[in-house]
């Protein structure tokens, strides 16, 4: 249902407020889609299964699934290979790759007790004052002083911190797990205090 087929079956409450980002599962799809090779493998420690499935061509050709008995700790893999073609590319390049690293710091970040991996190396971080710390490694304030953040965990869904700009209003922000570059309402909500 996650990764394929692209329209689910049920229909979804437009009217229903949801605190989640996304479009109706489409996120998930959209990486298959646009994948010459798209796999994905999961298992559960609780049920004693692995799945193990492979897309290829878009997601318009899917392996029959492999579901086998597994006795180690729950995981989740995602493998896939990018359809250079179709964003006219020979390669990804360093924007592109810097960009998918990230968004795999921000799922680290966003996912506390989850060990997010990225080509096989564990992510450093597994919480928002984490990502914080490591954003601003090395970067120091006028008087060579490494800079640290204020950081109050609010409650569970409200991470707020604040640190030293010398260069004008910056911000972080995740929203609902999703990177608000632009920042947005949860943002002028501090800001404006």
């Amino acid at each position: 249902m996650i990764f394929d087929p692209l329209l689910p079956d049920f229909n979804f409450y437009d009217g229903e407020e949801t605190v989640t980002g996304g479009l109706n599962y489409y996120g998930a799809k959209l990486g298959n889609i646009f994948s010459t090779a798209f796999e994905l493998e999961t298992a559960s420690k609780d049920l004693c299964l692995r799945f193990k499935q492979t897309w290829t061509d878009n997601m318009t050709l899917a392996e029959t699934p492999v579901v086998e008995p597994y006795s180690g700790p729950n995981y989740t893999k995602n493998t896939f290979s990018p359809d250079l073609d179709k964003f006219r590319m020979d390669s990804l390049n360093k924007d592109t790759i810097a960009l998918l690293s990230r968004r795999a710091f921000e799922v680290a970040t966003s996912t506390p007790g989850v060990n997010v991996y990225l080509n096989d190396k564990p992510l450093p971080i597994n919480n928002f004052k984490e990502y914080l710390d490591l954003c601003l490694k090395g970067k120091v304030d006028c008087l060579g002083a490494q800079l640290k953040c204020v950081f109050e965990a609010v409650n569970e869904r409200w991470d707020i911190a604040v640190a030293v700009s010398e260069h004008g209003f910056q911000q972080i922000s995740l929203a609902n797990k999703c990177c608000t570059t632009k920042g947005g309402r949860h943002v002028d909500y501090i800001t404006e205090r």
